[in-house]
């Protein structure tokens, strides 16, 4: 049985990303099949070209699953800004690594490239500290490091941008809000704190009233926050989600960072993994995928 027969036989939220997966990101067409060429064209300019917020509907919903388009870091920060959603300050897009103008940075700025998931080539720099991502902190030692991930001319660009962090203390990472969207529907808000700076993460998973699950939504590999306060901002980051989620219009997880009383855009996810996710999740994500977005793979 191949993949794609395995996973439409299935059913639940789990076997639902699997099907995404193989729909959205997998080769539909042999190479020997006339199909193949314009699919390949298609996903090539989907992968290269980078949008703007001002171009036309019609260009951003250039096929059937045009969603997974703004999976590009640079194309999400675009189309959230149509709908006047704060993202972080640019400081640089470019696809020569060695040209990134590294001694005119700020104190605080992150980089990373503008295809990619599981933080893979990200740097996080907070006043003179490397909060995530490997080598030296500091001026040509980092540039090196860069280079030497990402290569002197890349097809994929990097971007430089704002680190949102919370301005007092010990430099820390932000606290993630995920919002798991069913079109204009919250399924769950996910919190993530990766604070420790050895890998790890903490998580805890609300409703939309913030109201905190009483079943795990991960398993005991990650370890639970404890419950807290409603942010500042909840107001607007459910707000800023049900905007991006009814007009997405399927299933899609909406990333933003939290620090102090400031909450920006992040990244969007459409395949999140699920490998220490719960059945309570597989079957609450399963129940509002088929009332909400019944037509939607």
């Amino acid at each position: 049985m191949t993949d794609m027969t395995s996973a439409e036989s299935g059913s639940g939220y789990f076997n639902r990303i699997l099907l995404r997966r193989l729909k959205w990101w997998g080769m539909p067409h042999r190479p020997t099949d006339w199909r193949y060429y314009p699919w390949r064209i298609h996903r090539l300019r989907e992968h290269v070209l980078l949008r703007h917020r001002n171009d036309p509907e019609e260009r951003w919903r250039c096929c059937e699953h045009w969603q997974r388009t703004l999976i590009s870091k640079w194309n999400s920060r675009e189309y959230v800004q149509r709908f006047d959603i704060p993202v972080p300050e640019l400081y640089w897009i470019g696809r020569r690594a060695h040209h990134l103008p590294i001694e005119r940075l700020p104190e605080r700025f992150v980089i990373r490239p503008n295809w990619g998931a599981a933080k893979r080539g990200v740097h996080v720099i907070v006043d003179g500290q490397k909060l995530m991502g490997k080598g030296s902190p500091h001026g040509k030692s980092l540039l090196r490091q860069i280079v030497k991930e990402h290569g002197r001319i890349n097809v994929v660009p990097l971007l430089c941008e704002e680190a949102i962090v919370p301005k007092l203390g010990k430099p820390r990472l932000p606290l993630e809000y995920k919002c798991h969207m069913f079109a204009g529907v919250v399924g769950a808000i996910q919190i993530i704190d990766r604070s420790n700076g050895e890998g790890g993460r903490s998580v805890r998973h609300y409703d939309q009233d913030w109201t905190p699950f009483e079943q795990r939504m991960c398993n005991a590999r990650v370890s639970q926050l404890p419950i807290q306060e409603p942010p500042p901002f909840l107001e607007s980051l459910l707000n800023w989600s049900r905007q991006l989620g009814s007009a997405i219009g399927t299933y899609m997880r909406v990333d933003f960072f939290g620090a102090d009383d400031r909450c920006v855009f992040n990244e969007f996810s459409s395949t999140p993994g699920t490998s220490d996710k719960t059945p309570f999740q597989d079957e609450l994500f399963e129940s509002l995928w088929q009332t909400q977005i019944p037509d939607h793979t």
